[in-house]
Order: structure tokens, then sequence, then C-alpha cells
């Protein structure tokens, strides 16, 4: 019971409804990432699974495994942390001359913000 559309142009792919048997599998779960979650939520608090828990650990492992082999991942819960992230990686403090698109997400500038308007931030240590 596929659908399809006629391409706009050409050289467009065309786009396909799916039967609703094959919707009914995305997203799709693998039974290990379902308990994984199952754990999380009965342990009560979501929080808890942050820098240091052991399925964070695992997470970040797998991550650099698969993505960075022998180098350090971290996990990050939104772009703007990863962005800080990385900024702080660098080296970047005040001063530093950053080339960022134009036409970007603001946070690609206002992630280095905390380094160049707060000292406290730009001197502390973690």
């Amino acid at each position: 019971m596929a659908m399809t559309t006629a391409p706009a142009s050409p050289g467009t792919p065309r786009m396909t409804a799916l039967a609703e048997d094959e919707a009914l599998l995305w997203p799709w779960w693998s039974q290990q990432a379902a308990e994984t979650v199952r754990l999380l939520l009965e342990e009560g608090d979501m929080a808890a699974a942050g820098p240091g828990h052991p399925l964070i650990d695992a997470c970040e492992e797998l991550a650099a495994d698969v993505l960075a082999p022998g180098r350090l991942v971290m996990l990050c819960d939104s772009g703007t942390a990863a962005l800080e992230t990385a900024y702080a990686a660098l080296g970047l403090d005040a001063g530093s001359d950053v080339l960022v698109a134009s036409h970007s997400f603001r946070s690609t500038v206002t992630a280095m913000l905390p380094t160049a308007w707060c000292r406290c931030c730009a001197t502390a240590t973690p």
C-alpha cells in the first residue's frame, strides 16, 4: 500500500508513504535500549544519569570506540553544552579570535561568552 508522488523536478527523489505496518517500525529501539530506559525510569531520577553514571560511561566508551578510537568522548545534553565544551577544550579565553558563520544558531557565539565576559568563569577550574 505504498503511495508515491511524482518528482518535483528531474533528479529529485520520490516521496514514498509507508504502509501502516512499515510505519510502525519507526523509531526502532533494540531490546537493550528499551531495558536501559526502563532501568533509568525505575531509578526515579533521570538526572541521575550524569557524568560518572555507569550507563553514561558505557555510552561514552562505545562512542569513542566507534567514532574516535583512542580519543576521549564526552556526552552533552545540548548543542550549546557541546560547543561550550569544545571551546574550553580548545583553550579559548578572553581575547581569542573566533570566526563563526554569519547565519548560524546563536549558541555558536553565545557559548563562548562566559569566558569573555565573566572573569570568574574564565579563571575557574572544574
